[in-house]
């Protein structure tokens, strides 16, 4: 199960790196497997925190009400060994590392594709991304995007 669920996420992957685009000003980039308003999409999000990555850090990623976030399936990255487990809330995906001991770097990249994200109806406006990095119970680092805007590549 688990090499079907790494085969589908890499195909939804390299269909993301071909079509979309979502460009932030303050250190993360999404890209969408789709722009299609209404429709699903895979996306991969990269963002750098100014605080280290550990192996029980955890994430959350707040999308604008506009999206729906309720139908996300599964999350992986390509920097983070172990899994990632989804657990949705509203507009808040958390994600938890589990069996992970790597750490990243103060200002290294941190990659996450996540399945099944429903685009907004309307995509011609900028977009507020909020980037949680949580050790344990403690918040250590919070990354609010304002300028995000979606990009047909």
């Amino acid at each position: 199960m688990k090499t079907i669920k790494t085969i589908f996420v890499k195909t939804i992957t390299l269909s993301i790196l071909l079509t979309a685009v979502i460009r932030a000003e303050s250190g993360a980039v999404l890209y969408a497997s789709n722009l299609d308003p209404s429709k699903p999409a895979a996306y991969k999000i990269e963002v750098s925190f100014d605080s280290q990555v550990t192996p029980s850090s955890q994430f959350e990623i707040i999308f604008p009400n506009a999206f729906n976030v309720s139908t996300a399936m599964m999350a992986v990255s390509d920097k983070l060994d172990g899994t990632l487990s989804v657990t949705v809330e509203k507009n808040k995906l958390t994600l938890n590392r589990h069996s992970g001991s790597n750490s990243i770097a103060p200002g290294d990249t941190v990659d996450f594709k996540i399945a099944s994200i429903i685009n907004p109806a309307l995509l011609d406006q900028e977009w507020e991304f909020t980037f949680l990095l949580s050790d344990g119970q403690i918040a250590v680092e919070q990354k609010v995007n304002t300028k995000i805007t979606l990009i047909q590549k």
